[in-house]
């Protein structure tokens, strides 16, 4: 995996009230809202939950605003702790803003505002008030100052100058860097404070519309690259910085890792409201059944994206190659085959097609491009695409209720991990991807201080640890887990700098654990909920004769049938890939039971995590 050069926090995101302070125009262009309140600071929410004080690291932090439909209150979210639940219907109107300065002595967040007119942020931002409430939610993740650069380039248009002048205001004294800004006139520059070895250069549109030039491009492109190594970072208009990223991607050969390419948003005709204002009209679309039921049941477009993917197609458009002669020649695949692909590919705008004939890149293609995550995921040799596409054995699964990975794919998915390191690392970052959003509430879950030594077994074990470390200063985390996965584990602490207190303890999770010397025992998210009922509660009995506290964190479905599409549909990939999924908390409290225990505290800490502490019955 790339080293990453940005520390990373995570953070527990709150949902605040806060009220303006002052108003004030930067420019003609931009307009600074500055906002306080008790709730910067850490409080008890009106359901009593103890929520910590706002914190802002990062120079490109975002956090949500919520605004409300004219005449009516914002929807907001529920907090639970340490995340919130997003209402479905009807859903918040949020939108992400940097802070361009956080005082946390003088309790005040400055928000600045593009004055371009239309919109819910923009409408509000012109007619604030002081004592005017807005509710915020975030940061959730902070990412710091790049190290190990020799040199900076950094380019965006007027969405990015908030992220852009806090990162100048607090770079290092010594830095160096070529900064490019684009704005609508001469009169919208800023007094941004800067090292002296950065060079600012303003570049202006004279008249034309945001995002419809190539300003900045040229700018990059002409931009001396000084000796050493660069950290590019980009934001602004989607479309515009696509030939960007490309630029320094191919033709300067910046690493992925020193490349931060961002689009803040994208240009589209905006809907004027009925009544004159400047809110955004939003159209209110509903599908017929029949279309509907189409939606769910196209296989087409979700395996023909795939194909497309694991093969290049759209790289290799970008790279020149515009006919089904060259891509075909490219891919070694056969012409008349590959031209039906290339045709729905145009027909689902992934690709296009110049006057000429010529294919070019579609707007879903110049996407998949520019995104290395989204591509990693797609491929269909990688583990992110063989747990999506486990869902082929569904029918087999519900006959059996045992996982039908085998018979899928040729070999069970431990197999193929063992077999292919590249599947493994690649599996390894997929499960543990959504856990690190949980690293904070992990860290706040437990009193880890009061122990000595903590073993974590799970498959996100890795996770754990890093919250039980980060939060202790004496402790030590054991790891258990297979000698094929416990070099990740390590690269994975070693990021953090967190493997002096570490150790990894190479066996299956399923073994015994009583000889390991614990004051705790943490089974963590995703080991229970991915073990058939027989072999979860072997795990759990074996914990009763362990001399030491047992922690359980685990996910749990919802006892009612609302839940969420994405969760409801994991939980079918799941039951296919390992024959078990997420349970109810009734039947996870039948599992404790059957093992021999009991549960002396249960409690959710956040990201649909539960908190169980176990004892003997």
């Amino acid at each position: 995996m790339p080293k990453r050069l940005r520390e990373t926090r995570v953070f527990p995101i709150v949902l605040r009230r806060l009220e303006v302070l002052a108003v004030a125009d930067v420019t003609p262009g931009m307009r600074r809202v500055t906002v306080g309140g008790r709730q910067l600071r850490a409080f008890r929410s009106e359901s009593g939950i103890d929520l910590p004080e706002l914190r802002s690291d990062g120079f490109d932090d975002h956090l949500k605003l919520f605004f409300a439909e004219p005449g009516a209150d914002p929807v907001l979210p529920v907090q639970n702790p340490g995340n919130i639940d997003w209402p479905r219907d009807p859903r918040p109107i949020a939108k992400d803003y940097t802070p361009r300065r956080y005082d946390v002595e003088a309790g005040e967040l400055d928000l600045d505002f593009v004055r371009h007119g239309t919109g819910y942020a923009s409408t509000w931002a012109e007619r604030a008030q002081v004592g005017d409430a807005i509710y915020t939610a975030g940061p959730k993740v902070s990412e710091l100052h790049p190290a190990d650069a020799d040199w900076y380039l950094i380019f965006g248009d007027e969405t990015a100058l908030p992220a852009i002048g806090r990162w100048l205001e607090e770079m290092p004294s010594d830095a160096r860097g070529q900064v490019f800004v684009e704005v609508a006139e001469p009169e919208h520059e800023q007094d941004l404070r800067h090292p002296p070895g950065v060079e600012l250069t303003w570049l202006h549109r004279h008249g034309a519309a945001p995002g419809s030039t190539d300003l900045l491009e040229l700018a990059v492109r002409g931009a001396e690259f000084w000796p050493g190594d660069v950290y590019a970072w980009g934001a602004g208009e989607a479309d515009s910085l696509k030939p960007i990223r490309r630029f320094l991607r191919d033709e300067r050969d910046v690493p992925r890792e020193r490349l931060d390419v961002t689009g803040y948003w994208r240009r589209t005709e905006l809907a004027v409201a009925e009544d004159g204002s400047t809110a955004l009209g939003v159209a209110d679309m509903v599908n017929p059944v029949h279309e509907r039921l189409h939606e769910l049941t196209d296989l087409v477009g979700p395996y023909a994206l795939r194909v497309a993917v694991t093969l290049r197609i759209p790289d290799h458009v970008a790279r020149g190659r515009t006919s089904v002669e060259a891509l075909a020649a490219a891919t070694g695949t056969h012409p008349r085959a590959l031209a039906a692909l290339v045709r729905y590919l145009v027909s689902e705008d992934v690709l296009g097609t110049d006057d000429d004939g010529a294919l070019r890149l579609g707007a879903l293609g110049g996407d998949l491009v520019d995104d290395e995550h989204e591509v990693t995921e797609l491929d269909l040799g990688g583990a992110q695409a063989h747990l999506d596409l486990a869902i082929a054995g569904l029918a087999a699964t519900l006959r059996s209720g045992a996982s039908s990975y085998a018979s899928t794919f040729g070999r069970s998915l431990a197999e193929h991990a063992e077999e292919d390191e590249a599947f493994r690392r690649e599996l390894f970052d997929a499960v543990t991807e959504r856990a690190r959003w949980a690293r904070a509430s992990f860290e706040n879950a437990f009193g880890w201080g009061e122990a000595g030594r903590v073993v974590v077994v799970g498959p996100t074990a890795s996770t754990v640890a890093e919250g039980v470390l980060a939060a202790t200063t004496t402790t030590r985390v054991s790891v258990v887990d297979l000698p094929s996965r416990l070099p990740l584990v390590r690269e994975a602490l070693e990021e953090h700098g967190l493997t002096d207190r570490f150790d990894a303890v190479a066996r299956s999770p399923l073994a015994p654990l009583g000889d390991l010397g614990a004051d705790v025992v943490v089974l963590a998210p995703q080991l229970l909920e991915t073990l058939p009922d027989e072999d979860a509660r072997l795990v759990l009995a074996q914990l009763r004769d362990v001399d030491a506290g047992v922690v359980v964190l685990d996910r749990l479905a919802e006892d009612d049938p609302d839940g969420l599409s994405f969760d409801v549909g994991e939980d079918l990939v799941s039951w296919c890939v390992h024959g078990s999924a997420r349970r109810t908390r009734a039947e996870l409290a039948e599992l404790v039971s059957a093992s021999g225990l009991t549960t002396v505290e249960e409690r959710g800490i956040g990201w649909g995590i539960t908190l169980l502490r176990l004892a003997p019955a």
